[in-house]
């Protein structure tokens, strides 16, 4: 990537509804009133504003080239006169940060089998509603945000429109609410109505995907998933994951995987189990095969399975509110470098079958 100049990113420029810091006219950015576009031109990172985010603009903003873009929205307000998408991304990639309150009702489309890519940055905040993120053709890296993204007419949330495939998308980190449409049948996280294929990763974040549906009969429509469809790669290593079918569709619905040290909790119902004795994480409220917890986990219920091993390393706790049911083994581990020790921490029941084990001087097992 080449050396990006910043010199200008507090100047501010206003073209149409728009307010645009950072760089400058027709030479970064140019505006055609009669297209109702705001056009990216270069690398130079650039804030979009509404200069009246209460008010919507018909503008798109769309980037063409084959080269990295860095763009900040920020209460951006945006309707889809062009029914062609709010921001459109033809080429390139666009990297994005979400700051403050956007509506993207034309949704984030990437329209180029090549080229085309979208990355929304771990710095992203605020609040942002759009109208289905996805396309023709994906490759989708959500790091943060606070985003909800509900799909159009036979779209997904987040993932294809009708007959296309999920594409190739990464969650990292942030909020992330996904529901498919309520025209048609799609997935909240995956194809679009009779699409098929695509990869899915989650490595992090807080991610509840619903699947659309407005039933119906003639012609019978197809299932939804949460998150997946036909013949897509579900890989789920970390975070919180909550899916929802509908339409007599699984909440997880294609080939699902965990990663080796996998340490997500995931609820919902998992249509493909034929790699369930090789699960990593917390599925369904049961610790399955080897799991260290990321962060401090606060539990109604939980139950470690048979041969399950269920580490806690030093600074974290397990707060128990309800019934921790162990039949496997349970490591309550403190590491020396870490001053806050680890523990779990019981307000409820603990029925032990298996081992818990651990290093902690004031016991493994603190009951409040």
């Amino acid at each position: 990537m080449s050396e990006i100049n910043t010199a200008n990113v507090g100047k501010e420029t206003q073209v149409g509804a728009f307010l645009v810091r950072g760089g400058a006219l027709d030479v970064d950015y140019c505006y055609d009133d009669e297209k109702k576009e705001l056009e990216i031109l270069t690398e130079i990172p650039l804030i979009i504003s509404n200069k009246r985010p209460e008010k919507e603009t018909g503008t798109d903003i769309i980037m063409n080239r084959n080269q990295e873009y860095h763009i900040t929205l920020e209460n951006v307000n945006l309707t889809d006169e062009t029914h062609r998408g709010g921001v459109r991304i033809r080429n390139g990639k666009a990297v994005i940060t979400l700051r403050g309150i956007n509506f993207i009702r034309g949704g984030i489309n990437l329209t180029n089998a090549e080229s085309a890519q979208l990355e929304i940055t771990k710095e992203s905040g605020g609040f942002t509603h759009v109208c289905g993120i996805g396309g023709t053709y994906k490759e989708i890296v959500i790091n943060g945000g606070n985003i909800k993204a509900v799909g159009g007419a036979y779209a997904a949330g987040i993932g294809g429109g009708l007959r296309e495939g999920a594409g190739n998308i990464t969650i990292n980190g942030g909020t992330l609410e996904a529901i498919g449409t309520g025209w048609g049948n799609s997935n909240g996280i995956g194809c679009g109505q009779w699409g098929s294929g695509g990869t899915i990763t989650i490595n992090g974040g807080h991610v509840r995907a619903f699947g659309g549906s407005t039933g119906g009969s003639n012609p019978p429509l197809p299932k939804v998933c949460g998150i997946g469809g036909d013949n897509v790669h579900i890989l789920v290593n970390g975070g919180v994951v909550e899916g929802y079918g509908n339409n007599g569709g699984s909440d997880f619905g294609g080939i699902f995987r965990t990663a080796l040290d996998g340490n997500a909790r995931v609820t919902g119902s998992i249509e493909d189990t034929l790699d369930k004795e090789n699960w990593n994480g917390i599925i369904n409220d049961e610790v399955m095969g080897r799991v260290i917890l990321g962060e401090d986990t606060y539990i109604d219920r939980l139950t470690v399975a048979k041969d399950a091993k269920l580490l806690i390393p030093g600074g974290m706790i397990l707060v128990n509110y309800g019934t921790l049911v162990n039949y496997g083994k349970i490591t309550v581990w403190d590491n020396p470098g870490i001053p806050s020790k680890s523990c779990i921490c019981n307000k409820g029941e603990i029925r032990n079958f298996g081992v818990i084990d651990g290093w902690n001087e004031n016991g493994s097992v603190q009951t409040v």
